[in-house]
């Protein structure tokens, strides 16, 4: 069943545009006095015209036996005013994520670039710290960095498994203290494991 909208007669239409503003401005001077200081007062009105907007709208579903009009408009004006207010929210949850995100990655890259920069020194640290060994001794600590076993090691290197686990273990010894010290600097950074 089609049922054809009712006209708002003039006095009606004074009626609601009146009622709406007074509601509205009565609704934040009582039950939203909290809410009021994040809206401006041309806010306020936008939220009064939304509110004059959905009455003529609505107006053909008023049920006078229901409910006074300035009742009807009072409900609607508070389902504007909490629309509203849930919009301003999402609006300062969604200012602040973009500011959180900016300053984040801004924050990030100051540490991502730190951290390269406390890469490099660390690799050089090692490097310096194992410029001591011999060649072949560099192959072995190589290859130990690599997680390779002493037999394989031994096979690479054309020992016997005994040999290379000997000089694992001699250059362990020699580099443990230097590492030991350099590692305990970089701890932050995530380094420690390295050595």
């Amino acid at each position: 069943m089609h049922t054809t909208p009712l006209p708002i007669s003039v006095a009606d239409q004074h009626y609601i545009i009146n009622t709406s503003k007074i509601t509205v401005s009565c609704l934040f001077n009582n039950e939203f006095i909290k809410s009021k200081n994040y809206f401006s007062q041309a806010d306020i009105d936008d939220i009064a015209n939304e509110t004059v907007l959905k009455v003529c709208r609505s107006y053909h579903r008023f049920n006078p036996e229901r409910a006074k009009l300035s009742t009807w408009i009072r409900k609607i004006a508070y389902n504007c005013i909490i629309d509203a207010i849930q919009d301003s929210i999402k609006r300062q949850f969604v200012d602040r994520d973009c500011e959180f995100v900016a300053v984040t990655r801004d924050m990030l890259s100051e540490y991502n670039a730190e951290k390269e920069l406390c890469r490099k020194e660390f690799e050089e640290r090692v490097e310096a710290a194992c410029s001591h060994l011999s060649e072949k001794n560099r192959r072995f600590k190589n290859m130990l960095v690599l997680e390779y076993t002493p037999r394989e090691m031994a096979e690479i290197e054309g020992c016997t498994p005994n040999a290379a686990s000997k000089r694992v273990w001699d250059i362990r010894n020699a580099l443990n203290e230097p590492l030991a010290a350099i590692a305990s600097e970089f701890e932050f950074y995530g380094y420690k494991k390295a050595c």
